[in-house]
């Protein structure tokens, strides 16, 4: 189950299979629209590219946050060979990145367990993408606007 910090993005309306759980993540914050998650935020108090070991302990939360939001929530397979998109924003003391993650229904098979284990659709080549874009600086007005616009974007067609 994925908890937050704050408002819970759990979906009352996916029907879960009863399985353990492996982990959990918490993350700082919810862009929502209605009772849909269309981002979620992490704020840090440094800075990202500080050293190279904190930028790994940033991105591999980042990831198990995404991969956690992609199992508690998964999206809905429409047509076959559907890439899926999710947001992350991440600001880390006075910068803003906006996080992409991509990825394949296999990897939603892959992640939610859905095969019997690792002999079932749980083995698969398939992986999350995660593309960072900024830093937006919060000290620009310009970038700041830039960052308000994409996010409104983001809003206003319920996610990526």
């Amino acid at each position: 189950m994925l908890r937050v910090r704050g408002p819970s993005i759990e979906s009352p309306s996916w029907p879960r299979p009863l399985q353990p759980r492996c982990m959990k993540a918490r993350v700082d914050g919810l862009l929502r629209v209605k009772d849909r998650t269309c981002a979620i935020v992490e704020v840090k108090p440094f800075i990202r590219y500080g050293s190279e070991k904190t930028l790994d302990k940033i991105r591999m939360q980042e990831t198990a946050q995404m991969a956690a939001w992609i199992a508690q929530d998964p999206p809905v397979l429409k047509k076959p060979n559907t890439k899926f998109r999710r947001l992350l924003v991440s600001q880390d003391h006075g910068e803003v990145y906006l996080i992409i993650a991509t990825f394949d229904y296999q990897y939603v098979e892959y992640i939610c367990a859905l095969g019997t284990g690792s002999k079932g659709k749980g083995s698969t080549h398939s992986f999350l993408e995660m593309r960072e874009y900024g830093p937006f600086e919060v000290k620009s007005p310009e970038q700041m606007e830039q960052l308000g616009i994409i996010l409104l974007g983001a809003s206003i067609q319920g996610g990526l």
